[in-house]
């Protein structure tokens, strides 16, 4: 199970009404021909992606890598960020975190609980 934000869910959703009713157990990305999508055509479409969009680096790993950082800097755990990214071990999660410590510094007062205990 991977949670989605609002977003996300609204562009599913219209991906998803512009398919005709699919067998259950389909592929959630499929061709036009209903033909499940295979990596080679998920690396063509970021490669035609990049050049439209005039990217120099994108790939779905750097995507991934960008959520998981988004994620931690807006307040998510890292022990929740390792269940959505499936890892078995924190030790690969950690890698995210050293990318914001300044940003922790900065929204630390929204975690502190004696800050919070003192709001009330």
């Amino acid at each position: 199970m991977v949670p989605i934000g609002l977003q996300s869910k609204r562009a599913l959703l219209r991906y998803l009404s512009r398919l005709p009713p699919l067998p259950e157990r389909t592929p959630l990305f499929v061709t036009d021909t209903l033909i499940p999508l295979k990596q080679d055509a998920v690396k063509d479409l970021f490669r035609k992606l990049k050049r439209r969009a005039n990217i120099p680096r994108l790939k779905p790993h750097l995507l991934r890598h960008t959520f998981a950082t988004r994620y931690l800097e807006n307040g998510g755990d890292i022990y929740s960020l390792q269940q959505i990214l499936g890892h078995t071990s924190l030790e690969m999660v950690k890698r995210y975190v050293h990318l914001i410590p300044s940003k922790l510094a900065v929204n630390f007062h929204s975690y502190s609980p004696l800050d919070n205990l003192m709001k009330r």
